[in-house]
């Protein structure tokens, strides 16, 4: 997903991209939403070789210098264990 901006490239905002070996959702995902896209990604995987972990991402306005917690996203990272 990378990059973005906004008011004439003022403004930089940014979204993780997903890879073969994580992915993020939004925190209020379901454990059904997520092991179904578990599923979707890996198929063939088992519950128990997935790591879910929160995370807290400056998402908005990247490079402006105050603390704004509307600037942030939280998230839920799925990891996959080999």
């Amino acid at each position: 997903m990378g990059y973005s901006y906004r008011n004439n490239g003022q403004i930089t905002d940014w979204w993780p991209d997903d890879t073969e070996e994580e992915f993020y959702v939004a925190e209020d995902a379901t454990l059904s939403d997520i092991l179904n896209s578990c599923h979707e990604r890996w198929p063939g995987f088992h519950p128990e070789k997935i790591r879910i972990t929160p995370e807290y991402l400056h998402t908005s306005c990247l490079y402006y210098d105050l603390y704004d917690a509307g600037d942030y996203t939280h998230f839920l990272r799925i990891s996959r264990i080999k």
